[in-house]
């Protein structure tokens, strides 16, 4: 059924894209021939299916110039199979009229549309990559156009995908289990570093003794809980 309803919305992507206005595009992450799609989505198509506040929908028509389906990856366009969790992946290459335009407006279409993009974001010769993975989202830095890469690794959509995610957050090519574990990790100790930062400040800030002293068995208490966070993660060998 969910397969269904994704090759659905998929069918309805491409009967919404300008066929006749077919894109000469340029082959970017230099893949096969055959995924190379290259036609214009009406920027209508994205923001009139999504709930969005009406500051959010202004930016998305003023700072996107345009959405070109760059590449679709799928078992008819590569020599790989299906995945459990991953039919398809579209690439979608977003030029920008402003580069402060907020990243949340994709995270936003990541989170609501039921298939897997990947956005390049463009302005000007810099390039930038944007990828959902479950409830998450990450961004790359900005990256010239002689640097841009996002290679093709594995049999399957769903080990394509996940290594997606990996070149783009750092973590390499590690199988979807490992993968989670790892953001979920690296999220905690982000997290609870941020806490402890935070709390060292309010003990600076404390005019009572015994106060400070609670206060500093606590923070001692945070660092064992991160360092012991720090080995599950090293285990992974990132």
């Amino acid at each position: 059924m969910k397969e269904n309803r994704r090759q659905n919305e998929s069918n309805r992507a491409c009967s919404d894209c300008r066929v006749a206005k077919e894109k000469d595009v340029v082959n970017l992450l230099q893949y096969p021939e055959t995924t190379i799609f290259g036609q214009t989505v009406p920027k209508k198509y994205f923001y009139d299916k999504l709930e969005v506040n009406a500051k959010m929908k202004q930016r998305f028509v003023n700072d996107v110039e345009e959405i070109i389906w760059l590449y679709k990856l799928a078992p008819e366009t590569l020599n790989v199979q299906k995945g459990e969790q991953v039919n398809e992946i579209e690439i979608m290459l977003c030029p920008l009229k402003d580069v402060e335009c907020p990243v949340d407006v994709f995270k936003f279409i990541s989170q609501k549309i039921p298939y897997h993009i990947v956005f390049i974001l463009q302005y000007g010769e810099s390039y930038r990559l944007l990828i959902q993975y479950g409830k998450d989202s990450f961004v790359s830095p900005w990256h010239p156009k002689a640097e841009l890469s996002l290679k093709i690794e594995g049999q399957t959509l769903d080990r394509i995908y996940d290594g997606f995610v990996g070149q783009l957050t750092g973590i390499g090519n590690k199988d979807s289990e490992s993968l989670q574990e790892i953001i979920r990790l690296k999220k905690e100790i982000k997290k609870l570093s941020d806490k402890i930062e935070t709390f060292q400040r309010q003990i600076r800030k404390e005019p009572q003794l015994n106060r400070q002293i609670e206060m500093n068995s606590e923070a001692r208490a945070m660092k064992q809980q991160l360092q012991e966070l720090k080995k599950e993660l090293d285990k992974f060998d990132i």
